[in-house]
């Protein structure tokens, strides 16, 4: 919802953070902007990991990161927070 005068914008290039993932990676971690903004990648790795070696969901591990991150949107922000997507890809794939 936006006020008389203002522009919404929308774009399709977003931010890419491309890195080599060693033999032994156990999941990669995909995350909107608003999933970010008040968590490092490092605490996004120590939420997934423990699930992981549980053989939880990678489903169950995103919706965590997400939980996580609207707690601290919360927090920060009060009622306003930015969309967050989270998705967890445990590998080997196959």
């Amino acid at each position: 919802c936006c006020g008389a005068g203002t522009t919404l914008m929308l774009t399709s290039s977003g931010d890419v953070c491309a890195c080599g993932a060693a033999d032994d990676a156990l999941f990669v971690v995909v995350g909107s902007d608003g999933l970010w903004e008040y968590m490092e990648l490092q605490e996004a790795c120590d939420l997934v990991y423990p699930l992981r070696m549980e053989r939880r969901p990678a489903m169950e591990a995103a919706a965590l990161l997400v939980k996580t991150a609207a707690a601290r949107w919360k927090r920060e922000e009060g009622d306003y927070r930015d969309d967050m997507t989270a998705t967890v890809l445990y590998l080997p794939c196959f």
